[in-house]
């Protein structure tokens, strides 16, 4: 049985959430690209962060399915 199967057809997400005192930077966002790569069923990844990217890991999220998920997309209710 595959994740699709499993979940009933729906498409997976991987979560990852941050809490550090500064921006993530390009790393983080790759190694989170990896596992989202590994991970069988999932097509999208979300990544938290209370204090945002760096602007060399948003140019490196450009075309992949990964969004930066702050605090302020929580206020708004947008993502």
């Amino acid at each position: 049985m595959t994740s699709r199967e499993a979940t009933g057809g729906r498409s997976q997400a991987i979560v990852q959430c941050k809490a550090f005192a500064r921006p993530i930077g390009p790393a983080v966002v790759r190694e989170l690209f990896g596992t989202l790569a590994h991970h069988d069923g999932a097509t999208i990844a979300y990544l938290a962060t209370t204090n945002g990217v760096t602007q060399g890991a948003r140019d490196w999220c450009k075309g992949k399915p990964i969004r930066i998920v702050t605090p302020d997309h929580l206020i708004r209710g947008t993502l």
